[in-house]
């Protein structure tokens, strides 16, 4: 048996968290709360909107972050779209935005509350709008972990730069995989914090690497791609949807350090978020 439900939240403040509290009408609902029966979420299903926006160059990276009593195994973060907008002028346009699906296996406990809170990284985009949806189920499911790190690429032709001991503006250090058995997901997404007004474009990879990774040595994973040509008027914006790989990597105790790179021609600062799916 499988039960839907959904929470709504307006966000923008950089590196602070929203929590999601309502419904479709607004109106204040309060937390999520594990329906009788349920043991796990098998899916999270996100579309996002705008009610205001920032006319200039901004951008970034998003992560929700799951917490509360229904939580079996404690706090998770998964990161789930990248933004950026350029608007030089009067050229009015209408965006669809894709609904975003990311499969997981996150253990429930019935009854509980679940707190879900969204936020952004990077540069002020206004007010964005997010409906989080999860998909509740009977199934019972093994012990994992979701974690996150997210930065910048550094900008530039050929740029990389360590973004696996930051999140949200802070240090929180390196992942330590010491109690994990494999990673079993990697979910990654780019963004762009200032877009260039001028025709440019770049692609983004991630490298993971350290002892923890063993006889694997390091990881390489594509984060994303962006295109820009506006060099009088009008206006460009949209939504980064993640790159979702499941894989089987087993790990040991050690640090797994993150590197973003870039390659192409400058686009301003695009930004990239890692987020692993850990089993213990």
């Amino acid at each position: 048996m499988a039960w839907y439900r959904t929470r709504s939240a307006a966000f923008g403040t950089m590196n602070t968290e929203a929590q999601m509290t309502a419904d479709g009408s607004r109106g204040t609902v309060g937390n999520f709360v594990v329906p009788d029966g349920a043991n796990s979420i098998q899916e999270i299903n996100i579309s996002l909107g705008d009610s205001a926006r920032v006319l200039t160059a901004c951008g970034g990276v998003m992560t929700l972050h799951l917490s509360g009593t229904g939580m079996m195994h404690g706090e998770q973060y998964i990161p789930f779209a990248g933004k950026a907008e350029l608007d030089l002028g009067n050229c009015g346009k209408c965006f669809i935005n894709p609904r975003i699906n990311i499969p997981v296996k996150l253990a429930v406990i019935s009854g509980m509350e679940i707190i879900a809170k969204v936020s952004l990284t990077g540069t002020d985009t206004g007010t964005p709008q997010a409906v989080v949806g999860f998909t509740f189920t009977s199934e019972s499911v093994g012990k994992y972990i979701y974690v996150c790190r997210n930065g910048e690429t550094a900008g530039g032709v050929a740029a990389s730069n360590t973004i696996g001991t930051t999140w949200n503006g802070a240090t929180v250090g390196n992942f330590n995989l010491a109690g994990y058995k494999r990673i079993t997901k990697f979910i990654t997404v780019m963004g762009d914090r200032t877009p260039l007004s001028s025709a440019s474009g770049c692609v983004v990879d991630v490298v993971l690497a350290g002892s923890c990774l063993g006889s694997q040595g390091e990881v390489r994973l594509p984060c994303g791609a962006e295109s820009v040509l506006d060099t009088t008027t009008g206006n460009s914006h949209g939504y980064f949807r993640p790159c979702i790989l499941n894989t089987d990597v087993p790990v040991q105790s050690g640090i797994l350090t993150i590197v973003a790179q870039q390659n192409g021609v400058d686009t301003g600062l695009p930004m990239a978020a890692v987020g692993l799916e850990l089993e213990v």
